[in-house]
């Protein structure tokens, strides 16, 4: 839906000076790019899932704080199993992991005043968890091809423009699953770039 999304505004005759995405939108911002092909994106897209949901089947989570980072990271100090998975925002922060200590950590951001939700998704995404899905992954993808892209990609791993010849991109991208997206700093580093109008293309 997002890459169709791309794909009309394109025909519109509209071309971003440059892209990002949030999670699984870091891929479709590749493949609007032109730096995957559509066929190689959507294969992605499918074992990305299919990994992802068979390395957790739903024992893990995530849940959304409305807390910065630096504060999140100090509540989580000392619990193992629970990281910082989504950096989106000044007062916002996703947490990611097991049932339990998830829990806990829900319980410790409660008493600390902040608001906890739990988010409707089918595992700890970018956690440690995402282990397995990772290395299958890598594994299933091969040697992907790249392409040139039109314009930058920017990524969620440092929020810098993402180079297709810098190491195998199945590599890059089976790491994704694991990294936290650093989304405020990725828009960061797009606005220091030249970037002054966003424009959010989803379903």
């Amino acid at each position: 839906l997002s890459l169709g999304m791309a794909r009309f505004l394109g025909g519109l005759g509209l071309e971003p000076a440059m892209a990002g995405g949030h999670s699984f939108g870091e891929l479709t911002a590749l493949a609007a790019s032109g730096v995957l092909a559509d066929d190689d994106f959507l294969r992605l897209a499918m074992l990305r899932g299919r990994n992802m949901y068979e390395a957790d089947r739903g024992e893990g989570g995530m849940c959304v704080v409305d807390t910065d980072h630096e504060t999140a990271a100090a509540l989580l100090s000392g619990l193992d199993g629970v990281v910082v998975a989504n950096d989106n925002a000044p007062d916002q922060i996703v947490i990611s992991g097991g049932a339990g200590p998830l829990e806990e950590a829900a319980e410790r951001f409660r008493a600390a005043g902040h608001t906890v939700q739990r988010l409707p998704v089918g595992g700890a995404f970018h956690s440690p968890l995402m282990e397995r899905a990772s290395r299958t992954l890598a594994g299933a993808l091969g040697d992907l091809p790249v392409g040139t892209a039109r314009y930058p990609v920017h990524a969620n791993r440092d929020g810098c423009p993402i180079d297709p010849a810098a190491g195998p991109m199945a590599d890059r991208i089976a790491a994704h699953l694991l990294e936290p997206v650093a989304f405020r700093e990725m828009v960061s580093r797009m606005r220091a770039a030249g970037a002054e109008l966003f424009v959010d293309v989803g379903p």
